[in-house]
């Protein structure tokens, strides 16, 4: 059989709770079983990256076509956080991949369109009356729009479409209104 191999990478923590949703898994290398058993050889078609001791070695997912994915809003209101940013630091923007802290138990399937913000930030009012909060809440703003391509229990894989600005860690994804 066909084989891939990966290393443990980040943990994917989430920011409110700080329970590990789970660990990104880094695709270094795919290979073919050419002596079962126990231990079996794995002849190495490709890699990646240098493989060492302790990788991975899982069964090759089947990438078919998913006749299910079709584009749509979510029918109910999903709410979470961007906790991680796919092969970046600090930012990305359209045609790249983050991790939301919302998955199946949130509602979320492979196909939604969810809508990411930056959250709003508390300001000074430098016109503010005696009687009204010195402080006022900036709204939201919408930086992007993308679609899940992979959902788990608590995270979901996004895919961002279009970016009006840059994508950060943190940034809030919900259903779009």
């Amino acid at each position: 059989g066909l084989y891939s191999v990966y290393r443990p990478g980040t943990a994917l923590t989430d920011p409110v709770t700080e329970v590990i949703l789970g660990y990104e898994a880094i695709h270094v290398g795919d290979g073919k079983i050419t002596k079962s058993g126990d231990p079996a050889t794995l002849y190495l078609t490709n890699a990646k990256r240098e493989i060492y001791r302790g990788d991975r070695i899982l069964e090759a997912e089947n990438l078919e076509t998913d006749e299910d994915f079709h584009p749509r809003t979510p029918d109910q209101e999903i709410n979470g956080q961007l906790i991680y940013l796919y092969n970046a630091i600090t930012q990305v923007g359209a045609y790249q991949i983050v991790v939301a802290n919302v998955g199946k138990n949130h509602g979320v399937e492979k196909g939604h369109i969810l809508a990411i913000n930056k959250a709003g930030r508390l300001v000074s009012d430098p016109y503010a009356k005696k009687q009204q909060e010195e402080k006022v809440l900036l709204p939201d703003e919408r930086s992007a729009d993308a679609i899940v391509f992979r959902v788990f229990d608590n995270l979901s894989y996004l895919f961002i479409l279009d970016a009006n600005r840059p994508v950060r860690s943190g940034d809030l994804v919900s259903t779009p209104n």
